[in-house]
């Protein structure tokens, strides 16, 4: 019972994730105001997790343009840690 439970709760935090970081994408060709408290909110909690990745994508010196691929990394990086987790829990 607590492992379904867990499992759940894995899977729908990974989906939250996953939808925060694409409505970000999406506010990134609309340019919403950032004096919006839920466009700050989604942008503080996606930087937390896309940093990293963007940090490390510069690092490996992978610049393409003026196209960010930081956010398919992260979803890429996100599905693989999901896939890991899930199958510690279950």
């Amino acid at each position: 019972m607590i492992k379904y439970q867990l499992a759940n709760f894995i899977g729908w935090f990974f989906r939250i994730t996953y939808a925060l970081i694409l409505i970000r994408v999406l506010m990134s060709w609309i340019k919403p105001p950032m004096d919006n408290k839920i466009v700050q909110f989604i942008y503080q909690v996606t930087e937390t997790i896309m940093y990293p990745v963007r940090a490390l994508l510069n690092k490996l010196n992978f610049n393409m343009g003026m196209l960010d691929w930081t956010p398919l990394f992260t979803i890429i990086l996100l599905e693989l840690l999901e896939k890991l987790l899930m199958s510690l829990v279950i």
